[in-house]
């Protein structure tokens, strides 16, 4: 399984480098000062956005496929 994502990794992401500080609020906003010194105010939705970036693709499941049945075993119908 992997790690959550992290509001630093988020922070670097959308400022372009490791913030001085950086403050999510309640309603999901980020608060960043960058590495350059800059203040940033970010939206829940560009959050959101640069997590998806970040998280790698999830796996998907393998489809099962059946076994075919051999003679003798069940499932497999007697020979006339």
């Amino acid at each position: 399984m992997s790690m959550p994502i992290s509001t630093l990794q988020i922070a670097a992401a959308l400022t372009g480098g490791p913030p001085l500080a950086f403050r999510q609020t309640e309603d999901g906003s980020l608060v960043v000062v960058a590495h350059t010194g800059q203040k940033f105010c970010f939206t829940p939705e560009q959050v959101e956005k640069a997590r998806a970036e970040i998280a790698p693709p999830r796996p998907q499941p393998k489809k099962k496929t059946p076994l075919p049945a051999r003679d003798g075993q069940a499932g497999s119908k007697p020979a006339k």
